[in-house]
């Protein structure tokens, strides 16, 4: 996935800005991000989501929902599973 246009910023990043957040609700988090690829001259902007679990051996930790690039086309990541 990460071999995509929208996401291969992601591979060697240089720097990133952290732009804004979001508390959707007591176990969901959002932020966005802007990432800068220095080798690849790109950026990209994606919006991420965390989930807080509840209950369990895991209980109160955060884990990753989702990575989505701003701009996504499905034709930029055919194939992928």
């Amino acid at each position: 996935m990460f071999y995509t246009k929208p996401y291969s910023p992601l591979l060697c990043l240089t720097d990133w800005d952290f732009l804004s957040s979001l508390d959707v609700a007591e176990d969901l988090w959002r932020c966005r991000v802007q990432v800068f690829n220095e080798y690849r001259r790109e950026d990209q902007l994606y919006e991420v989501t965390m989930r807080r679990l509840f209950g369990g051996p895991r209980d109160g930790v955060w884990m990753t929902k989702s990575w989505i690039a701003d701009g996504i086309d499905k034709k930029d990541i055919t194939g992928v599973i």
